[in-house]
């Protein structure tokens, strides 16, 4: 296992929540693609991804504002990793935001 030192805690608390967050990503993709190409529709199912998808983006944020922190700590790949995937992640989430809420105005008149 990796001795992870003081300086570089939010680095690795970053980087953590991006491979998690990827993972998850990753797992929902294919279990929407799986749902789609079988036909197969459920609200068990429908819940579940709904879940997978706030986690990502809980773990987005927090990975994010762990990347901010550990600005200040020495530079070193995870750092980048973990700040550049906790940023494209919650992006998406704000672009998704803005797109449902722009459908919405839409809708209404």
């Amino acid at each position: 296992m990796q001795n992870i030192s003081k300086s570089n805690l939010n680095s690795h608390q970053s980087f953590r929540y991006a491979i998690i967050s990827l993972i998850l990503f990753f797992t929902t993709l294919l279990i929407s693609v799986v749902t789609i190409l079988t036909h197969f529709s459920s609200n068990i199912l429908s819940l579940i991804l709904g879940f997978t998808v706030l986690v990502i983006v809980f773990l987005s944020i927090v990975g994010f504002i762990d990347a901010l922190k550990g600005f200040k700590e020495p530079k070193s790949t995870k750092k980048t990793i973990g700040f550049i995937v906790n940023s494209v992640f919650l992006i998406l989430f704000l672009a998704m935001m803005v797109n449902n809420i722009l459908d919405m105005y839409k809708a209404v008149n």
